[in-house]
């Protein structure tokens, strides 16, 4: 064994034995304040690799338009990244992403300025008659990795920027992602540029444009803005923003509910200025919550709709197997998480994605990478461009603090037990489960078995609708850095049932799911529900405790360790 490998490992052994033994109680980060109107700009442990992403796809590409993908490369481990590990923990600097360039942030959002509600004649107007043609040529494609490439979205990802120059970071709007991979929006030149390169590229949606107008109709696909809505049954068409809101509202009054039920108006503004609202219900018999989050990327129509559909049924259901799991846990419900975005997809762009925050040339953070939990690292943009892009801070963004602030309220100032969280999207018919920033070989959940099981469980029920649903680690996909999944996995449920759900389709339709698919979705997902419920009202759930800073800590040694090992 080379003696350098050997003082490295065992200066890294040291300096991870002290680091360890001063990792505190995840959760008693975050109970000093619980109402925090801007983050802290803290430091914390993590290293990011992206840097390293074109110097190494610039070796990686072959003259074929392939990838190769070196070993140390799959495992994220090379000389260039022990060395910045090593001298991180050696000198113990605590290190976090660079922004592009180093480029200071110029964000100047809106603060303390009232949101101002557009006339009823222009919020009511559908994209198709507004005549924004904002995604005219514009096609859905499936590239698949190069033939002679590994079956890897990594592989997919280093083709298209060095065959088409195509990338998150310029612009690229990635709609989903599987094994070998991506569903991409582009046009017709840059699909041929990828079939030049050897690549198989197949054809989901031909006409982005078409698939827009047709669904964003008011009357077809979306409920005329203020028109009446029957309580007895949930709607079948989408809801605007104020329609939604309301919907929870009345419901939560009415004579057709089973349970105890408290709308809240206001748990905290988004960026602009809309209320985030929130719904509380049932548990009278426990101090156990379920979470339940929608819409927190714009786009995905079918989230927030599917969710009420969920609650409508929980609420309402004379089923004595039903009742008796809402009186023996808590439902806490967030609609919308996205408000901004959300409504900017019914007046402006169907398929935004981002929340609405101003940051100079282009706006918006995607709020699924802005969580305190591994935030900033390798599965998330510095860049503001892009369509991941973190923010300039961990909780940067009015939406996500709402989010915590709300989680942090129910944990810590009311002492309830928050047993299960899943965040709702669409699409792909999937059942994610932790970890999302890092892969399988890299490290696994405590609580592995239970996670599986229960989510396999969950993908059986829904596929029992005729679509078939599946179960896998996030990162499987693609890695994600700062997601609610991953916080609310680590802080508020202990290592409890936290999920990200992944509804219909498999790119038929994509983010534009017609409304004739929302009772089908719902139909679907109801049983699931049930069944995640039941379960954690049984304590048939195992948590495990889980600390960011140790997995962090052991995260990025067992990499360096594993790497060594292979090497000596």
């Amino acid at each position: 064994m080379n003696t350098n490998k050997v003082q490295i490992i065992l200066a890294l052994l040291a300096t991870l034995s002290l680091a360890y033994a001063s990792v505190q109680d995840t959760e008693a980060m975050y109970t000093a304040e619980v109402q925090v109107a801007e983050p802290e700009d803290k430091p914390f442990f993590t290293i990011s690799r992206a840097h390293m992403h074109d110097a190494r796809a610039e070796q990686l590409l072959q003259k074929d338009g392939s990838v190769k993908l070196r070993k140390a490369a799959a495992k994220e481990s090379d000389e260039g990244f022990v060395a910045s590990l090593t001298n991180s923990l050696e000198t113990s600097a605590e290190t976090k992403p660079r922004l592009e360039k180093d480029a200071p942030f110029e964000r100047q959002p809106k603060q303390n300025q009232p949101f101002v509600e557009e006339p009823r004649e222009q919020r009511a107007e559908s994209l198709a008659d507004g005549g924004v043609k904002i995604f005219k040529d514009k096609m859905l494609v499936r590239v698949h990795s190069h033939p002679k490439s590994p079956k890897t979205v990594d592989s997919v990802v280093i083709a298209l920027e060095k065959n088409a120059q195509l990338s998150e970071d310029r612009g690229l709007d990635v709609w989903a992602a599987g094994p070998g991979y991506m569903d991409i929006m582009v046009s017709q030149h840059e699909a041929n540029k990828m079939e030049a390169a050897g690549h198989v590229v197949e054809t989901l949606i031909n006409d982005v444009q078409q698939l827009v107008d047709d669904g964003s109709k008011v009357g077809t696909d979306v409920h005329p803005l203020g028109e009446p809505l029957d309580l007895a049954q949930p709607p079948t068409k989408y809801l605007r923003l104020a329609d939604l809101h309301k919907y929870y509202k009345d419901l939560s009054t009415s004579d057709l509910i089973q349970t105890n039920a408290k709308w809240i108006p206001s748990v905290g503004k988004s960026t602009e200025g809309r209320d985030i609202g929130a719904l509380r219900f049932g548990g009278k018999n426990s101090n156990d919550v379920i979470f339940f989050q929608a819409g927190i990327h714009a786009r995905e129509w079918i989230s927030p709709s599917t969710v009420l559909h969920v609650t409508h049924k929980l609420l309402t259901s004379k089923d004595k197997k039903i009742r008796d799991i809402v009186n023996n846990i808590e439902f806490v419900v967030v609609p919308s998480l996205n408000p901004d975005g959300y409504e900017y997809t019914h007046t402006a762009n169907r398929l935004w994605r981002k929340n609405r925050a101003d940051y100079g040339a282009c706006k918006g953070v995607d709020l699924n990478r802005n969580w305190d939990d591994h935030w900033g690292a390798h599965g998330a943009s510095h860049d503001a461009c892009s369509e991941t892009f973190a923010g300039k801070a961990a909780f940067s963004e009015k939406e996500t603090q709402v989010a915590r602030d709300l989680l942090l309220q129910l944990t810590t100032k009311e002492g309830k037990n928050v047993k299960g969280a899943i965040d709702w999207h669409s699409y792909s018919q999937i059942v994610l489960r932790p970890y999302d920033w890092a892969k399988p070989y890299e490290r696994k959940p405590k609580n592995e078995e239970e996670l599986l099981q229960l989510g396999q469980k969950m993908a059986d029920i829904m596929s029992q609708g005729g679509k078939k649903y599946t179960t896998e680690h996030a990162s499987e996909l693609y890695r994600v850095a700062g997601s609610s999944m991953a916080w609310q996995y680590a802080v508020v449920t202990k290592g409890g049932a936290a999920y990200t759900v992944e509804l219909r389709d498999k790119g038929n339709h994509g983010f534009v799911l017609p409304a004739s698919e929302i009772l089908p979705v719902a139909s679907e997902v109801f049983p699931a529900v049930q069944h995640f419920a039941d379960t954690l009202v049984q304590q048939k759930f195992d948590a495990a405790y889980a600390s960011m800073e140790e997995d962090h800590l052991l995260t990025e040694a067992e990499t360096l360790l594993e790497g060594l090992d292979k090497d000596m």
